[in-house]
């Protein structure tokens, strides 16, 4: 082995704790790099494949009814490669082991399989028999859910009539990879809604549909205009009662998996670099140290002939091996956490085949950084032997010239009643100013981090209590097929338990003001109304509008309006009248971005008396389960959802794995603040040695030497709390920010529990560390240390 190479060996068996701290930094960035971006590559990589393989259309049409011929004169739109027509409507399911009906959304298939957009996987089963009559395709999820398979019987009711439907074969299908019901609800809830595929033939005959459709698919050449093809497609279907096209950025599943996937992309980023960064500033420190203890073995390398970039490589080759064994570790830790986050997304998320592959290029460029991170901290090392000449290094090192500092030269009044260990401490800190910058920035970081990860549950505490508390104060929210009068609202009051109703229209519409536009829903409810909170940034209720709107503040935002302001409204479906109403007021939600209007004037706007799409319900809660199978037999109800199951769904889904990844998180930073404290008190132990070894033979006791170091430790620690704090703040609102969208935003809400725990965490890793370096202290050598220097 060759001499610099046995100097290396040495070298790290004599700094193996300081080196395994940061190898532990090191893994934690490149875990976070690895596990981020493998999911991340996973994701998209799995949804690109999947709509390219089964066909995802570019473009969905909604509308009333038109000939199945029009896809004829539609394909003939420029920039247009692909038209289909297909039946599509809204459906109640009834099982038998629930108290409530399940929603389910029907949709024509061919009766023969062929290659169509939006196709469909078959994980189970056949494709459809003869015409089809009788038969269906269920979404796979709801089927695994209700113990469901092939050949089991699912009563269906379609058009007002009950159907017992016998079931061929389990599906995905592209369109529905976040099978959700609507832009009102966060998470799936595949055990009350799901997708079911007849074939054309029978939903022509169920629905009576002969030779007629209510939806288009389209399909797009590559680089094909699609707001052109939107436009064009709007007027040629305008006659058949089009609800407005729009194009798949728009269509809601693949809206949710793309925040996600968007924010997976930036989440690899921001993370990994903190870590790698705290890492290299570390080994910053730990080289120049070695560098400065060792610079009489660095002359005389020197002196008898190595050149300088013998022992810069050196010096390299150490902090390259350390970031090396961190890299290893990381990419270790970082598969373990990307299979473990690709099992939680197939919770969420229904795919064929959900890849997860430990690409080459992942690893290789986790790797490659770390290797850049840590040749950034061997700069200090290199630069310091580039300036050593041999005859000064074979010189004893000029001693420190020292000076009263800051604080005892303006405070002397304190300083005077201070012990002799934080004069010490101060005057260490003092005249080490960047070993401490560096200190109290690595620890500032693992302080954000912590916050960051402690903000999570306490935006879904929040937005749960708001959603759930304040906005939606029923104990049942019905939907009905079709718009129903008076009456509806009449049977609903007379059902036995229930305590309260309240009407709800809903109605399609796109809003424009200017050239800002949005599809959105446009609810109506009564004056007086309680069971559906409108509430500002304060919490204060917002009263119910009497001749205009109120639009959520998302959706002032997207539209560029504020009270006031007049906006110009198009219904989407009935008459699709179009009307100018002013803005009166705001309302903050987390959910959706929806504007709302008094019942009466909404059912005038659209040219009816009085009209409901649903109702709210407060009710017994001893009767709920035997409303639930009453309601189960009213055919003109589409959906019964309960406030308590979405409740219980976000706490065993989203709330459950948020508490798993923010352990994890919260690990990693404390292992920045382990790694960033102990490192520098290991340094300042080198360095100090000879002092705390004289206050040995003085007669100061092993705790009291150790006091000095743990006491700079603690008021470095502390430091490093406000500015992270502050910083952790900051990433706070780019993480709200870089999740608000339409259809969810998260509460930016800094809690002083949260804040209290940051600190607690931060400071429990510093006493760890401290212990660590206490019996460090005790295992000084004073005869070895206080040897006189050559």
């Amino acid at each position: 082995m060759r001499v610099l190479d046995r100097k290396l060996v040495r070298n790290l068996r004599e700094m193996k704790s300081q080196a395994l701290a940061i190898v532990l930094i090191i893994a934690c960035g490149v875990g976070a790099f690895v596990t981020v971006l493998t999911a991340y590559r996973g994701l998209k990589g799995s949804r690109d494949d999947y709509y390219v393989r089964y066909r995802m259309a570019d473009i969905w049409a909604p509308l009333e009814r038109a000939p199945r011929r029009i896809t004829r004169d539609l394909e003939t739109i420029p920039g247009v490669r692909r038209v289909e027509s297909r039946i599509e409507f809204e459906v109640t399911i009834d099982l038998p082991e629930l108290d409530q009906p399940c929603s389910g959304r029907v949709l024509s298939a061919p009766d023969v399989r062929r290659r169509i957009l939006n196709d469909l996987h078959l994980a189970r089963g056949r494709w459809f028999e003869g015409d089809g009559t009788r038969e269906v395709l269920v979404a796979e999820r709801f089927a695994k859910i209700h113990g469901l398979d092939v050949g089991d019987r699912l009563m269906v009711i379609m058009n007002n009539k009950k159907e017992a439907l016998r079931i061929v074969g389990l599906a995905l299908s592209p369109e529905f990879v976040y099978l959700i019901r609507g832009a009102g609800q966060i998470l799936p809830d595949a055990r009350h809604f799901t997708v079911l595929w007849l074939s054309e033939t029978f939903a022509e005959s169920v629905f009576d549909f002969k030779d007629a459709c209510n939806s288009i698919l389209v399909g797009l050449d590559r680089g094909a205009d699609a707001a052109a093809a939107i436009d064009a497609l709007d007027e040629a279907l305008d006659r058949y009662g089009s609800f407005g096209a729009y194009e798949r950025a728009d269509q809601l599943s693949n809206r949710y998996l793309s925040n996600e996937i968007d924010g997976l992309k930036g989440t690899a980023t921001m993370i990994p670099t903190i870590f790698l960064g705290v890492a290299a500033f570390v080994l910053f420190m730990l080289m120049a140290r070695l560098v400065r203890t060792q610079r009489t073995q660095i002359a005389m390398f020197r002196a008898v002939g190595y050149r300088r970039r013998d022992l810069n490589a050196h010096f390299l080759k150490l902090a390259l091996l350390i970031g090396t064994v961190g890299a290893l570790l990381g990419i270790g830790m970082g598969v373990w956490f990307a299979a473990s986050m690709v099992e939680l997304y197939r919770e969420f998320y229904s795919f064929p085949v959900l890849k997860f592959d430990v690409d080459p290029i992942v690893v290789g460029a986790s790797l490659i950084v770390s290797l850049l991170f840590s040749s950034l901290g061997a700069l200090g090392a290199m630069r310091a032997i580039i300036r050593l000449t041999p005859a000064d290094g074979l010189r004893p090192e000029a001693p420190a010239i020292y000076r009263k500092i800051l604080f005892e030269r303006h405070a002397g009044f304190i300083w005077r009643r201070l012990s002799f260990a934080p004069r010490m401490v101060l005057r260490s800190i003092a005249r080490r100013k960047l070993r401490a910058a560096v200190t109290i920035g690595g620890v500032a970081m693992s302080a954000s981090i912590m916050l960051l990860a402690l903000f999570s549950p306490d935006s879904i505490d929040i937005l749960m209590d708001t959603q759930w508390r304040l906005v939606e104060r029923q104990d049942i929210k019905v939907t009905f097929h079709n718009e129903r009068g008076r009456a509806a609202l009449y049977d609903l009051k007379r059902l036995e338990g229930v305590r309260s109703v309240e009407p709800e229209l809903g109605v399609p519409v796109r809003l424009r003001h200017g050239r800002h536009e949005k599809r959105t829903g446009l609810t109506g409810l009564q004056p007086g109304q309680s069971l559906q909170g409108l509430i500002d940034n304060e919490l204060r209720t917002v009263a119910m509008p009497t001749d205009g709107l109120l639009l959520s503040r998302k959706l002032a935002d997207i539209l560029h309006v504020r009270p006031g302001d007049e906006i110009e409204v198009e219904v989407l479906n009935g008459r699709q009248q179009i009307f100018r109403a002013p803005i009166e007021n705001v309302v903050d939600e987390y959910i959706g971005a929806f504007a709302y209007a008094e019942i009466g004037r909404l059912s005038r706007w659209i040219q009816e008396e009085f009209v409901l799409t649903g109702a709210r319900l407060l009710v017994d809660p001893a009767r709920a389960r035997e409303l639930g199978r009453e309601l189960k037999e009213l055919p003109a109800v589409a959906a019964v959802d309960y406030k308590a199951q979405m409740l219980q769904i976000f706490r065993d889904t989203l709330a459950a794995s948020q508490a798993a990844m923010n352990a994890i998180v919260i690990l990693f930073a404390g292992i920045i603040t382990f790694g960033v404290t102990y490192n520098t008190a290991r340094i300042s132990l080198s360095e100090r040695s000879r002092e705390l070894a004289s206050m040995r033979v003085l007669g100061f006791t092993t705790r009291e030497v150790s006091a000095v170091l743990s006491l700079e430790n603690f008021l470095l620690s502390g430091a490093a709390l406000v500015p992270g704090i502050g910083l952790g703040i900051g990433f706070i609102w780019l993480l709200t920010k870089l999740y608000e969208t339409d259809l969810f935003r998260f509460p930016f809400i800094i809690r002083a529990d949260s804040v209290a725990w940051t600190v607690v965490i931060v400071m429990g890793f510093t006493v760890l560390a401290n212990l660590l370096l206490r019996r460090r202290t005790r295992e000084l050598d004073l005869v070895e240390v206080l040897k006189a220097r050559e």
